[in-house]
């Protein structure tokens, strides 16, 4: 019998996908699966060693939706997760090249520009102009830290 808190395959085919992206980031985070006990999810946890460099969790939460968190930002990707993939890996590659910019602290607000948009992602704000809000701009993984 399976054992039923056991990763799933979409689990690990996440994991796998950052492992996959990370080839170009020689030596440049730390990646783990790690089990959420309050979220009752496993999390595909990336912290790089570069310190300006964003965080990544990413989650399997059902066969439909992703969650993830970039930096200080929440955010759901939703759809059947083996077809939502490859968008996933475009938002993967851009945040390890440094292509994301955040506002706020515990509610952030992400652009991540991918190769072929600019995704904006994030809690809901008062519409501030992008230029008006103090801003973090994260650095890429290869970037020394």
């Amino acid at each position: 019998m399976a054992d039923p808190n056991a990763p799933s395959a979409d689990d690990v085919a996440v994991l796998d996908l950052v492992r996959q992206a990370l080839l170009a980031y020689p030596g440049a985070a730390e990646v783990a699966m790690i089990w959420g006990d309050r979220a009752g999810m496993w999390f595909t946890q990336v912290r790089p060693r570069n310190s300006r460099a964003a965080s990544l969790d990413i989650a399997v939460d059902d066969d439909r939706t992703l969650n993830l968190t970039v930096g200080r930002t929440w955010f759901e990707v939703f759809g059947e997760v083996q077809a939502s993939l490859p968008y996933l890996r475009d938002l993967v590659d851009a945040v390890f090249a440094g292509a994301v910019e955040e506002s706020g602290w515990h509610d952030g607000f992400a652009r991540i520009k991918t190769r072929d948009a600019l995704v904006r992602v994030g809690a809901l704000h008062l519409p501030v102009p992008w230029r008006l809000r103090k801003v973090r701009r994260y650095e890429s993984y290869a970037t020394a830290g």
